[in-house]
């Protein structure tokens, strides 16, 4: 389970996707009460990781505006579906990462230098695609962004502090109700007809459990 967060210095897909993986690792772990113990992962180590997240937040990445956590050296010559993958889903998992900790664990997170602007720009960057994945993948990067961000309890921070980052809470709620009138109007479906039902049932649910937010149609 990652330790520290650092970003690669050479381009390897392999790497990259190793990376990411195990970002979403540690934030599973976290909502299920995994993290942190007594023994393999302290409140101390998930302290160690979150500071890193902090210090590795990117600056301006080429085309690439500040405040993402991007897994790639830079931008060069990487198109919408690879910018989603290696610069967007990261961001999404750093912040969920820092605003869960946020609220459960708001010590460790204050003794942080930069850890709410580090927070705050990091909301502002997921906002930039509204949370939609590349073309046709659109609705599947939705359900993973909002998935992902619910883990974190980014919904219900927001909920509770709208004026924190309202671009995001608009693109959140967005998505959310564009998901919950598709299920109801029985057009849940892609640009190739694929049933997206399950995944956008399955993401409103742990929209719901983890942050006590309803959207419907």
């Amino acid at each position: 389970m990652i330790r520290e967060f650092a970003h690669l210095d050479r381009v390897d897909i392999g790497a990259m996707d190793a990376l990411i993986d195990s970002m979403m690792e540690l934030l599973e772990a976290l909502d299920e009460g995994l993290v942190p113990n007594d023994t393999d992962y302290t409140l101390e180590d998930l302290g160690v990781y979150v500071e890193s997240l902090v210090r590795g937040q990117r600056g301006s990445l080429g085309r690439t505006v500040p405040g993402s956590w991007a897994v790639a050296p830079d931008d060069a010559g990487m198109d919408s579906d690879a910018r989603v993958k290696y610069i967007f889903r990261p961001t999404y998992i750093a912040v969920a990462t820092l605003s869960r900790v946020l609220c459960e664990f708001p010590l460790t997170a204050m003794r942080v230098p930069g850890y709410l602007d580090s927070l705050l720009n990091g909301m502002t960057f997921c906002s930039h695609r509204g949370l939609r994945g590349h073309g046709y993948e659109a609705d599947v990067g939705a359900i993973d962004a909002l998935r992902t961000l619910s883990l974190g309890k980014v919904p219900w921070l927001l909920a509770r502090n709208p004026e924190a980052c309202p671009p995001l809470k608009s693109a959140i709620d967005h998505v959310a109700h564009d998901m919950a009138h598709r299920l109801a109007a029985g057009t849940a479906v892609g640009m190739w007809g694929e049933d997206y039902s399950d995944g956008f049932r399955s993401v409103l649910e742990t929209l719901r459990s983890k942050n006590g937010l309803e959207f419907k149609a």
